[in-house]
């Protein structure tokens, strides 16, 4: 199971934790730092620390006890957590490309007319939006190869 932000929220609820409004929103892009200097999981194998992800919520979830943290950001405690050796949850916005980036930004406008350290302007977010995204596209490749790598059929 993979979920990323609603997904990661209904992961916890699943297990029997809580969803509650983040002590602020976090839009644009934010740094994440592993919760440990060396999770032994490998699921942030070759992901350099710390990593810019891309964010766009106002609540997040809580960590079930048999689950492993993975990564936070100064906005957000639970950005991430594993869960037995094939459930990822995230809070943050991996899974983003150009086109969806472009999409979101253009259609929640109203989202970014408050700037501040945990929320970024369109101008924010868009600056060297490629490099951004290219940077984003390699930590979900290899987020996305552990967890493929977990399937069986």
């Amino acid at each position: 199971i993979l979920g990323h932000c609603l997904g990661g929220q209904l992961i916890s609820k699943a297990l029997g934790e809580a969803v509650s409004k983040n002590p602020e929103a976090e839009i644009g892009w934010h740094d994440c730092y592993r919760t440990k200097p060396k999770i032994e999981n490998g699921w942030l194998d070759g992901i350099k620390d710390p990593f810019t992800m891309f964010h766009w919520h106002y609540e997040s979830f809580s960590v079930p006890v048999d689950a492993e943290p993975l990564f936070y950001s100064v906005h957000c405690k639970n950005q991430a957590y594993s869960y037995g050796n094939n459930v990822l949850a995230m809070q943050c916005h991996v899974e983003m490309t150009l086109p969806l980036i472009s999409d979101w930004i253009n259609s929640w406008k109203d989202d970014l007319t408050i700037e501040s350290a945990s929320q970024q302007s369109y101008t924010q977010i868009s600056e060297d939006l490629e490099r951004k995204v290219s940077e984003l596209n390699l930590v979900a490749s290899s987020l996305y190869t552990r967890w493929v790598s977990t399937l069986t059929i």
